[in-house]
């Protein structure tokens, strides 16, 4: 089945905006895992409460804060490799998508180039 380069092109910006999003989510979550090490460093060198963005109860000592941060932060990791992994294979997609619309553009092109020279012929046949 044969697809304009219209829908081709459609796919490929499609697959673009999805690898923009991805590309922006993890970023985000990276900069949030930075934040995160740094509280847990400042968390284990003292027992006081801090400010967080992220919802930690902290015990008399300490250990309970340090050790959710401590889950957070590997959850945290692991959401940001599999955005990794998705943005690999979303650019791998926008790769295939961009190779489908090239080869489908040579093929037209040569489709046009065989129609115009027998075209050609004909009009040379006819004089």
């Amino acid at each position: 089945m044969s697809r304009t380069t219209g829908a081709i092109d459609a796919e490929s910006i499609e697959v673009k905006r999805k690898l923009d999003e991805i590309s922006s989510a993890s970023s985000e979550l990276s900069s949030d895992i930075r934040v995160l090490e740094g509280q847990i460093a400042n968390a284990e060198g003292s027992t006081t409460h801090f400010d967080s963005n992220f919802d930690m109860t902290s015990s008399d000592d300490g250990t309970s804060t340090i050790q959710g941060m401590k889950s957070l932060l590997d959850d945290m990791k692991g959401k940001l490799d599999g955005m990794n992994e998705m943005s690999e294979m979303t650019s791998l997609r926008l790769q295939m998508t961009m190779d489908r619309r090239s080869k489908f553009i040579s093929t037209l092109s040569q489709l046009m180039k065989k129609i115009s020279s027998d075209q050609d012929m004909l009009a040379q046949n006819t004089k």
